[in-house]
């Protein structure tokens, strides 16, 4: 199976652009999703779960949800730092991990994606996770297509120096 390569990124900016943009925005918007998370797990241990028979249960697979959640993220976080060094000094072993993890996320995604439509047969969710499945697909062909620019520009010997 050939991965498609890109020749430039979204709005006519080169790879180069795209993908610095791309590491920023999955840095900060992980940085941000950790934060709503942390707090979303402080309100749920200082909810009272005794009130509910079922509610403890509930509960503890939210907070389990939540950890995991958190968790990727944090490897997000990661990934996204090592890519914004890699775009910027065009070092592309930098960028492998960003994508091997993007890879995971957006397969899981679309997992996820076919599982609610399965359930709630297309209602508002669903579509926000096509979406959101659809964004991720095209962050992974930018970045990889850039990942592949500087890895050809450096075994051939020429540098990579794009104008932006």
């Amino acid at each position: 199976m050939v991965i498609p390569k890109l020749n430039y990124c979204c709005c006519g900016c080169s790879l180069r652009t795209g993908s610095k943009f791309i590491a920023w925005y999955s840095f900060i918007s992980s940085l941000i999703f950790v934060s709503a998370l942390i707090a979303t797990i402080t309100k749920f241990s200082a909810f009272n779960t005794t009130t509910s028979l079922s509610g403890p249960d509930i509960v503890q697979d939210s907070e389990t949800q939540l950890i995991i959640l958190i968790f990727i993220n944090i490897l997000l976080i990661i990934t996204s730092f090592i890519l914004i060094i890699g775009t910027h000094k065009e070092y592309c072993c930098l960028m492998l991990p960003w994508i091997v993890i993007y890879i995971i996320v957006t397969v899981s995604e679309i997992i996820d994606l076919i599982l609610e439509v399965v359930r709630m047969c297309f209602n508002t969710k669903d579509f926000e996770g096509l979406l959101a499945a659809g964004v991720q697909t095209y962050f992974l062909l930018v970045i990889y297509s850039y990942y592949r620019e500087v890895k050809n520009a450096a075994e051939s010997g020429d540098g990579y120096l794009l104008q932006d």
